[in-house]
């Protein structure tokens, strides 16, 4: 990287930075605004060992939504056999979204010379990707010393945090790295001006909001779906206990439109599925118990999905999806965007918690509908156990988290790419 007289003397101050970041820290302590391990992040030490093989820094800006960046994580770990993914961020906060496997959550380090080598000396990444305005200057020369190759995602120069560099510096600086993927079309004439090459633009526009698929068991969907191929269905899922007595008016009030409509029951404690068995059996449902080897024959009304990891098959069953954990407080949800990428219409209660943002997207967009009660619950099924309503839903809903798919694609390839010419 050749460096300008601005970044030269931007690295001068922040080699020397530490003692003032460690003041702020300590006042942060003594405030109860941080805890010890996140200032100890803050400070580019490391939250967990180093893994083995593969390691990806995505860093996520305070600017953009961290969601779409743990998909991209889950694309890029399924698609490079052994890597990993460490993914930093301004807050703790994830977004509503869990954390995926073989994925490392931490704060990103002050851009500090100390904080910054202390990071890059413990996860040794292979790759570095950072996102929307946020090119640190030192994080981005210090890797380029190492030979790390860095890209930009969902990039902007609007609020780029580069600390007063002047243009010709923010040029330098983005000159080093392998290619940017700009948020917009106007972000990419920007880049452009400031000298970035059209070869070096891959992809323009937002990342994908949902995530992977949730898998399951082709030939088990199979059998089934031929099983069920002539019985309207609905799933609710995962289901609180106190949740079950709501979920059983809903599934009568639904089965006087439909007589042979199965609900599909998955509780949110598998071990419950016993006790749920009992309860709707003693209210007069036939009903099946999965674990017991039951399985959704014509004449059971309810059947008691409890058996771990098979939610993937239920959405792809069922074209109706009640998320659970929602009706009653203090509730906390599920993931919306499980279902509705599998093309299954989202029912759910007002006590969504974390996950409301998602709701909302989906609700704006005429992919999922609030409901209040089991009495409401079961009328919303019973509208949509008509296939042209409940499709109409559906695809909306694919729309939602399909979004920015390409985008995806072409990020995960910039990212790939990277990774091959550190190799060559």
């Amino acid at each position: 990287m050749d460096l300008t007289a601005g970044l030269r003397a931007y690295l001068f101050f922040a080699r020397r930075a530490e003692p003032w970041v460690k003041r702020r820290l300590l006042r942060q302590l003594d405030d109860g605004v941080i805890s010890q391990i996140e200032a100890t992040m803050r400070l580019g030490e490391g939250s967990a060992p180093r893994p083995e093989g593969t390691v990806i820094w995505i860093n996520v800006a305070l600017s953009r939504p961290v969601s779409p960046f743990l998909t991209l994580a889950e694309r890029l770990i399924a698609a490079h056999g052994d890597a990993t993914v460490v993914l930093t961020t301004e807050t703790g906060a994830l977004g509503g979204r869990d954390l995926p496997g073989d994925v490392t959550h931490a704060l990103r380090p002050f851009d500090t010379g100390p904080g910054v080598t202390r990071f890059l000396d413990h996860w040794t990444p292979d790759v570095v990707v950072l996102s929307g305005n946020a090119f640190w200057p030192m994080a981005l020369c210090l890797s380029a010393e190492r030979g790390i190759p860095a890209v930009a995602s969902e990039a902007t120069l609007h609020g780029a945090d580069m600390r007063g560099l002047m243009p010709r510096d923010r040029a330098a600086l983005i000159s080093s790295m392998v290619a940017v993927a700009p948020a917009t079309a106007p972000d990419a004439a920007q880049f452009r001006q400031i000298g970035v090459e059209q070869t070096r633009i891959p992809t323009v526009g937002p990342l994908e909001q949902g995530g992977l698929p949730l898998p399951c068991n082709e030939a088990e969907r199979s059998t089934l779906a031929e099983l069920l191929a002539v019985r309207p269905v609905w799933l609710a899922a995962p289901v609180q206990g106190a949740e079950a007595d709501a979920v059983a008016l809903a599934h009568q009030r639904a089965s006087r439109l439909s007589h042979r409509l199965l609900l599909i029951l998955v509780p949110d404690q598998i071990a419950d599925g016993p006790a749920l068995h009992d309860q709707f059996t003693q209210t007069g449902w036939r009903t099946g118990l999965r674990s017991q080897g039951d399985e959704p024959e014509e004449d059971i009304q309810v059947y008691i999905a409890d058996t771990e990891g098979e939610l993937g098959l239920w959405y792809r069953l069922a074209p109706i999806s009640y998320m659970g954990r929602s009706l009653l407080p203090p509730g906390g949800g599920h993931n919306p965007f499980e279902p509705a990428a599998l093309g299954s219409a989202v029912l759910f209660g007002p006590h969504v918690g974390r996950h409301r943002s998602r709701y909302d997207r989906l609700v704006a967009a005429g992919a999922a509908r609030q409901v209040l009660t089991g009495q409401e619950l079961g009328a919303n099924v019973a509208e949509l156990l008509s296939p042209e309503r409940a499709a109409i839903m559906a695809n909306a809903a694919w729309s939602v988290t399909s979004e920015g798919a390409e985008v995806t694609d072409g990020t995960v390839e910039m990212v790939l790419g990277a990774l091959r010419r550190d190799r060559v």
